[in-house]
């Protein structure tokens, strides 16, 4: 008796601590503005159905858009936002995601630290090369579908977003997945323009695959 009254307690206040769900449709390129409910309900959870989408942060005029996490393909996320500052979600293919504005995410981990995380130990080796194979092993280890010829990304990355991600130049990516493509580790996959590895790509020394 007294299990079961702790557990509707419980459950009580996991009601009051998380608002009823908003669902979304986003098609590919679409954004959805993600802020704070109120100083309480500081977190956020993404549920996602299907799709995969970006969290950018903006930091003034100097760096109106940086990524700092990717989300999706059937997972769900809790991150804290920002009391100063507004998180946006950027759909990266057509996504179909549940958002919940709560005071707590007990018992996950902050996605947002864990890709921030992961973007600093991408960014660690020398040379632009390893580090742009790093985030293609990254992106492709979270979210990339194993075929007989290479790994698919199945969303499509920039170059200069790449530039981003990595510390470098757009022109030094360029130059970069041109060397891959001609070593034959990179396709792309037209008409998306989505990045296919190769099996020795992925299985390189900065490996993310457990």
């Amino acid at each position: 008796m007294i299990s079961t009254i702790q557990n509707d307690i419980k459950l009580s206040r996991a009601k009051l601590n998380l608002e009823p769900f908003k669902s979304l449709i986003l098609r590919e390129g679409q954004t959805f503005l993600l802020a704070p409910k109120s100083e309480e309900r500081i977190f956020v959870r993404l549920s996602f159905i299907d799709g995969i989408a970006r969290v950018s942060g903006s930091f003034g005029d100097q760096i109106p858009d940086i990524t700092l996490a990717f989300c999706g393909d059937s997972e769900d996320s809790c991150m804290r936002l920002p009391i100063d500052m507004n998180l946006l979600l950027e759909a990266l293919t057509d996504s179909r995601v549940d958002i919940h504005y709560t005071s707590e995410c007990p018992g996950e981990k902050d996605h947002l630290w864990q890709w921030l995380f992961d973007f600093h130990l991408v960014r660690h080796p020398v040379g632009a090369e390893a580090r742009l194979i790093s985030l293609l092993q990254l992106l492709v280890s979270r979210f990339g579908i194993r075929r007989a010829d290479g790994y698919l990304l199945p969303f499509a990355v920039g170059h200069a977003r790449m530039a981003e991600l990595i510390g470098a130049t757009r022109s030094t990516v360029t130059r970069q997945i041109t060397f891959l493509r001609n070593q034959s580790d990179l396709q792309i996959v037209e008409p998306q323009g989505l990045f296919l590895l190769s099996q020795r790509l992925m299985e390189s020394s900065s490996n993310w695959i457990s």
